[in-house]
């Protein structure tokens, strides 16, 4: 999907990461929107190892959140962020993790102003938390409650949802048992869809699909055309949802062979039949964004899916990104850098990061020709591409 949902921390949890001030070596995993009313965005946040937010009406500088009071700043590492709508307005939530006390806190905030404040939980072990919204209206939080081992191998897993106001009870999601973590939810406009694995170890790679309630999904297989299955030794990296003019709902998920590198599996029957296409070079799609959601501005049927590469020494190195043409849902072509001028493209430092997420903050909701910036947070900081120039320039 756009938004990342810091899905690749068990990965860097073991490094050491300076907490450092945007937008200077500062890794950005997530961008999302904030509204005051479901139609009417008003801050863009962004986040990696800390929370960053700017008034999106306006030209105006990025301001980092505090962390919340007792999360210390060495020990507790931000886990993820997403966003919660009460039916009046939003708020950001964001779990913590602090390594001293093997111990995993969430909290609020009401941006601009209203301070952290800190939600009981009733989860029945500590364990780490992931927060995942709603992607119907923001209004529930998933949260997927994991426990590790060695290598970040995952060793118990559980999810649960909430969706009422005050404190977060927290019911278990009973009709599901996850082999593997949580790695990306979405929303077809009927169905949840989620995907599960462990990334390091190429096991537990599930796709689940909801009818709608909350509380209960069904494992979908695998299956292509010609009647093959996924294969095992497969880690699940990324899940999208387009909605076409052509051809409606296009299902899209990225995932990563422990002996050939990257795929990308398509459907357009909501998961019945599959189609993979090998992605060159070994990238393995780690985000998708659709560059024309509302097909009238200016950009034609494309996504934009960022890219990693192959796992080593348990962290991953950078890849370029790639565009995909769904003029034709049934023979989606991949292809390089076309919406940035090429010689800016080839030289900025963007061409070698692993990118986590994209946004498209348009200049004018009302009026869509008034042009757009694309943003795209990665292992390298905050990446913009302005409609304006297409350029693309380090924030």
């Amino acid at each position: 999907s756009c938004k990342g949902e810091g899905i690749f921390y068990t990965l860097r949890a073991e490094e050491e990461i300076a907490n450092s001030a945007f937008p200077d070596g500062a890794i950005i995993e997530s961008i999302f929107p904030v509204v005051s009313d479901l139609d009417d965005p008003e801050y863009l946040v962004i986040s990696g190892v800390s929370i960053w937010y700017k008034d999106i009406s306006s030209d105006s500088a990025w301001i980092q959140l505090p962390r919340p009071s007792g999360i210390d700043d060495t020990s507790g590492a931000l886990t993820s962020v997403v966003e919660h709508y009460d039916g009046t307005g939003s708020a950001i939530y964001a779990s913590y993790y602090d390594s001293d006390s093997s111990s995993s806190s969430i909290y609020s905030y009401k941006l601009p102003d209203e301070g952290w404040i800190s939600r009981g939980v009733n989860l029945p072990d500590s364990g780490n938390y992931y927060l995942f919204s709603d992607p119907t209206d923001y209004t529930n939080i998933y949260v997927n409650q994991r426990l590790y081992g060695e290598e970040s191998t995952n060793t118990d897993t559980q999810l649960y949802y909430f969706n009422t106001s005050g404190n977060l009870n927290f019911s278990a999601v009973t009709a599901i048992e996850l082999d593997a973590p949580v790695i990306d939810m979405a929303y077809d406009g009927t169905s949840y869809w989620m995907i599960s694995s462990n990334l390091n170890i190429f096991q537990g790679n599930k796709l689940y699909q909801s009818s709608g309630s909350l509380d209960s999904f069904t494992e979908v297989e695998f299956i292509t055309a010609d009647s093959t299955t996924f294969g095992e030794d497969v880690a699940l990296t990324s899940l999208g949802i387009i909605e076409t003019e052509a051809s409606g709902t296009l299902l899209l998920v990225g995932a990563d062979d422990e002996d050939s590198g990257g795929f990308l599996y398509s459907s357009t029957d909501l998961g019945t039949i599959w189609t993979s296409a090998k992605m060159s070079g070994g990238q393995i799609p780690s985000s998708f964004c659709d560059l024309d959601p509302t097909n009238d501005s200016g950009i034609d049927d494309l996504i934009f899916m960022g890219n990693r590469d192959i796992l080593s020494d348990n962290r991953y190195d950078g890849a370029v990104y790639y565009e995909i043409d769904y003029t034709d849902t049934s023979a989606l072509k991949i292809s390089g850098n076309t919406i940035a001028d090429q010689s800016v493209y080839d030289s900025a430092e963007l061409r070698n990061e692993m990118i986590y997420s994209a946004y498209k903050l348009y200049n004018d909701n009302t009026d869509l020709t008034q042009g757009y910036v694309l943003y795209v947070g990665s292992t390298g900081g905050l990446w913009a591409l302005k409609s304006s120039n297409l350029e693309w320039s380090l924030q």
